[in-house]
């Protein structure tokens, strides 16, 4: 699960890049991403808009195996 406040319109912009990339995960590996896996391509969606970022803040939890 994701949690963000900040700005409406970044916060669905970055939920609908998010929600494509995981429908393409779950395609190409027929399985949902683990809460790691979902944590890292936050991470890494964050990161690629450096330049024009995103401004919403995120919180990031779920269970894995352990």
């Amino acid at each position: 699960m994701i949690a963000s406040a900040g700005m409406q319109a970044d916060r669905q912009a970055l939920h609908k890049v998010l929600q494509s990339r995981h429908v393409t995960y779950q395609f190409q590996h027929r399985r949902p991403m683990s809460a790691n896996a979902v944590a890292q391509l936050l991470s890494t969606t964050l990161d690629y808009k450096r330049v024009f970022p995103y401004y919403p803040f995120n919180l990031c939890c779920g269970l894995d195996e352990e």
